[in-house]
């Protein structure tokens, strides 16, 4: 306990950046229509081979067996064709309000002939959801997830992309499929590789942009939720009236372990994050909850502080907490919603608050780094291969590091 409050206070002098408490929303709603996390080429170009095999275009599939768009519940190429498909029964405009689905753009044509087989790679991972929803299972606020598929190489069917808002690239889709999670006027695009066996991530994906801030209500479930070595059991709607799969190894496996706790009586500002956990859906190793319990507030004020402290510093017993477990051990970072000169959204703090050492550096653990968009990590990173192999080199790579995270980013890793 005494370190996590020495590491606390270490925290809270390094986040007295410029923030705010409430999620800056975008001025023009066209800013964050389409939420793509997927993560750049030269990010990728640092990942291990493995790795990049996981997460490149250039893995091939069973063409034979899972034919190229072959898996959903029907093209679409038109409105007409996507309502349809979709279930929807008024109008577009109900359908982008209240509806969603699944949307897997494929190419029937490639860029590189005779490189067809790489087009089908999202097809058993699709096959696997498929199976699921087309027997009821899996429903969400008690409607079936559909599977619309369209053709990228298509130029109607691009057509129809543009017109419902959802931005693709028509090369890009030509060399790699690329999966979409359409949810009540949003586009969530789908950025953790093919295999079958990621239906159950997916599944948790779509259950965390449907709920993104689960509710706490009493101290055993707060015990369990910030204890960062058990995986919590989901408790939402889409869980619980549906068959239940933990992520297992993909917990298991995860470097980072990340937690943010909401601490309000009032249930209005508890509103003001749910955009941004909805918007960090992406990263399977977050997760956001919060509690009104006035019991649990005083509880964990008593042990921590952090509600008192806030209310010295602007009147308002509240508290946004995060706790981060990395290198076996937990740190916590408090929200400092107290400075009035400049902003911070609550999905930048939470993702500056995560990063820390990984032993490697792949697709989930990129996912802070990429979001929050340093670019200059793209440097700092070149040359991780060297801390296994020379330890003089890797102590003036850390050293390196250390110093442009702290001048830049006000983050130290010790």
């Amino acid at each position: 306990m005494a370190q996590l409050h020495k590491d606390m206070n270490r925290r809270q002098h390094l986040n007295r950046m410029p923030v705010r408490k409430k999620f800056k929303h975008p001025k023009n709603k066209e800013e964050h229509l389409n939420i793509d996390n997927r993560l750049s080429n030269p990010l990728r170009c640092l990942f291990s081979e493995k790795e990049r095999m996981l997460h490149s275009a250039f893995v091939d599939c069973d063409v034979e067996k899972y034919p190229t768009l072959s898996v959903g519940d029907g093209f679409v190429r038109n409105l007409d064709d996507l309502l349809n498909v979709m279930g929807e029964t008024e109008s577009f405009e109900n359908w982008n309000k209240e509806g969603f689905g699944l949307l897997g753009i494929s190419s029937l044509q490639t860029v590189h002939p005779g490189q067809e087989e790489r087009l089908c790679m999202s097809e058993d991972l699709l096959d696997a959801l498929y199976q699921d929803f087309e027997q009821d299972k899996y429903l969400l606020h008690g409607k079936r997830i559909r599977i619309a598929r369209l053709d990228a190489s298509d130029p109607q069917a691009v057509d129809l992309a543009a017109e419902i808002g959802l931005k693709i690239d028509k090369v890009e889709a030509m060399l790699e499929p690329q999966l979409v999670f359409f949810y009540k006027g949003e586009f969530f695009h789908w950025n953790h590789g093919w295999l079958r066996h990621y239906k159950v991530k997916l599944l948790h994906w779509i259950n965390r942009i449907a709920y993104p801030i689960k509710q706490i209500h009493t101290q055993e479930q707060l015990d369990k939720f910030i204890d960062p070595h058990v995986e919590n059991r989901e408790v939402t709607p889409f869980f619980l009236e549906n068959p239940y799969q933990a992520q297992g190894s993909f917990f298991k496996n995860s470097e980072l372990r990340t937690r943010a706790l909401i601490l309000d009586e009032n249930m209005e500002e508890v509103h003001d994050a749910y955009l941004s956990a909805r918007h960090l859906a992406d990263r399977h190793d977050l997760r956001f909850a919060f509690s009104t319990n006035t019991q649990i507030l005083k509880s964990f004020d008593k042990k921590f502080n952090f509600l008192t402290m806030n209310q010295r510093m602007n009147g308002e017993y509240e508290a946004l907490v995060v706790f981060n477990h990395f290198e076996k051990k937990t740190q916590m970072g408090l929200h400092p919603n107290h400075n009035e000169f400049a902003e911070q959204s609550i999905l930048e703090f939470v993702n500056r608050d995560s990063m820390g050492p990984v032993d490697d550096f792949n697709a989930d653990t990129a996912l802070p780094y990429s979001i929050v968009e340093m670019e200059p990590l793209l440097l700092i990173f070149t040359q991780l291969d060297i801390w296994e192999k020379d330890k003089k080199e890797a102590e003036h790579q850390r050293t390196f590091i250390d110093v442009v995270l702290r001048d830049l980013y006000n983050f130290d890793y010790q």
